[in-house]
């Protein structure tokens, strides 16, 4: 008399074709999201490759500004130094000359 009528077990063969399609459909949909999840992930790694590229450039930058200022300010600082120095020197000389002319004014006043 033939298999008895399908009751939404196995038995008619159709029930479990149609679960395979439906598990087969949603594996398909599965993976698809996955490639989706891993093609986002891989432009947000690249993305974030990129930040990281420009903000290390960026360091370096500041690096080499910070760099070049700091020997413009040594230099400065140099600059200062030996002009205290002179100034010193100029003023050490300009006693020593006042001392020499009060010497000598007083040669030519007993004289």
């Amino acid at each position: 008399p033939g298999p008895p009528p399908d009751r939404g077990g196995f038995c008619g063969g159709g029930a479990a074709k149609e679960a395979l399609e439906t598990f087969e459909a949603e594996a398909l949909r599965w993976r698809r999201e996955a490639l989706r999840l891993q093609q986002e992930r891989a432009e947000a790694d690249a993305s974030a490759e990129r930040a990281l590229a420009q903000s290390r450039a960026e360091v370096q930058q500041l690096r080499a500004e910070l760099h070049a200022a700091q020997e413009r300010a040594s230099a400065a600082e140099r600059r200062r130094s030996d002009a205290e120095a002179r100034a010193e020197r100029a003023t050490a000389l300009a006693a020593q000359l006042d001392e020499q002319v009060q010497i000598n004014s007083g040669l030519q006043a007993s004289l």
